[in-house]
């Protein structure tokens, strides 16, 4: 078994699970990171316009053909536009990515494996530490501003019924299976 599944419903302990007894296993976090990523980025004010903020691109051709242009964080966020996360990060201190993953208890918090730790590298979290994560995220718990709550949940808004609102990020790995 590889993959797992978890939903739980608001105000409540009460979910669905799938594949419940991997939950706990960590594994790198890949593009969910990016949840994160675009907190402390918001947070120190390397952003502040997700929108009309434009991330230079260099020129390099990647395989994903939507990173090979200029990028806003939400184009990068919806995209998951790798060399703007990293070209981004590597303007915040180390100390202060580690103080960040210390406050939201964000898995191992280990940022040790280079510019692009939180990709098959020294960076894990499980998914039920994911789950922590999304709900003290969603509740405001870390005491974030409330302008970057407000922009996360519009990155991760994916869509809503009556009912319901989804949020979400994708991630993927070239590595395993």
């Amino acid at each position: 078994k590889t993959a797992c599944c978890i939903i739980r419903f608001e105000d409540s302990e009460k979910g669905i699970s799938w594949n419940e007894e991997i939950a706990e296993e960590r594994i790198s976090p890949l593009s969910t990171f990016k949840i994160m990523s675009s907190i402390i980025l918001l947070e120190e004010k390397i952003i502040t316009d997700v929108n009309n903020q434009i991330i230079v691109w260099d020129g390099t051709i990647y395989d994903n053909a939507t990173w090979n242009s200029d990028q806003t964080l939400a184009s990068a966020f919806e995209n998951s536009v790798v060399w703007v996360y990293e070209e981004l990060l590597s303007k915040v201190d180390k100390k202060v990515i580690a103080d960040y993953l210390e406050k939201v208890d964000y898995g191992n918090k280990d940022i040790s494996g280079g510019s692009t730790f939180w990709l098959d590298s020294s960076l894990q979290i499980s998914l039920k530490e994911q789950i922590v994560f999304l709900e003290g995220l969603y509740y405001n718990h870390f005491s974030f501003d409330e302008n970057t709550i407000k922009i996360i949940k519009e990155l991760m808004y994916e869509s809503s019924e009556e009912k319901y609102v989804l949020y979400g990020k994708t991630g993927t790995s070239s590595e395993g299976e």
